[in-house]
């Protein structure tokens, strides 16, 4: 019964966490002016208790708050990104993800966008239920 509870304490933190693991512009953005806002996103998960691992999607949207064609995002260093797709759901995205220093996600958008104007990226990502440094929770 412990490790029920302990289990749900650790799934409800981590479910809490999930929506900032991928909208919040990475640290180094914010201390300058960051080119991008996030203003909707949309997380569908699985969580697979046997194994202590989640596999999700999320659909995020991005408002340019001057030209830019990449996106830097944080991301859970425990958790792998497998892709990163334009809104059509087929034109595949170049990405750099970096697990170990800055816990966070370069995206290539494809092309330049103008300020004001919006785009939408779909991540897949799946991983152990850990912290964000790699341990478990």
């Amino acid at each position: 019964m412990a490790f029920i509870t302990n289990l749900r304490i650790a799934l409800s933190g981590l479910l809490l966490a999930l929506p900032l693991a991928l909208v919040r512009p990475a640290a180094a953005q914010t201390e300058q002016a960051s080119p991008i806002d996030i203003i909707h996103y949309k997380i569908n998960a699985e969580l697979l208790p046997d194994a202590h691992t989640l596999k999700a999607q999320a659909t995020v949207t991005l408002k340019a708050l001057k030209p830019t064609q990449s996106a830097v995002l944080e991301m859970n260093g425990s958790l792998a990104i497998s892709s990163v797709k334009a809104a059509d759901g087929k034109t595949a995205l170049q990405f750099i993800q970096d697990k170990v220093n800055e816990l966070n996600v370069r995206i290539n958008l494809g092309r330049l966008y103008d300020a004001g104007s919006d785009t939408t990226l779909i991540f897949e990502y799946a991983g152990p239920l850990a912290t964000p440094e790699g341990g478990p929770i």
